[in-house]
């Protein structure tokens, strides 16, 4: 799924780029130079991860295991029903007017 969302999103900058080249003048060597940076700048990222990851140090998306704080769901720390009696309200108020 990873891939065809790369394989998507090349596709529409190519789109976009070839549109532009097309309708308005704009350089298509400064578009696949464009490309060309971003791509590799993606790979030196996935290659530093893949190093990263051989030597045996941690890589940058470790993620830090956080307290359970969590409390049981309470339909009354929710501002829907006190929205709900409001709208009760004013409609009471409305009809007796």
């Amino acid at each position: 799924m990873k891939h065809f969302f790369w394989l998507s999103a090349a596709a529409y900058v190519f789109l976009y780029f070839y549109a532009a080249w097309i309708y308005e003048g704009f350089s298509m060597t400064l578009a696949i130079v464009i490309f060309v940076l971003v791509i590799a700048f993606f790979y030196w990222r996935h290659k530093r991860k893949l190093t990263a990851r051989s030597n045996g140090k941690p890589s940058v998306d470790v993620k830090l295991q956080a307290a359970d704080y969590t409390q049981p769901l309470s339909l009354w720390r929710s501002p829907l029903p006190y929205i709900g009696i409001v709208a009760l309200l004013i409609m009471f108020v409305g009809s007796q007017l």
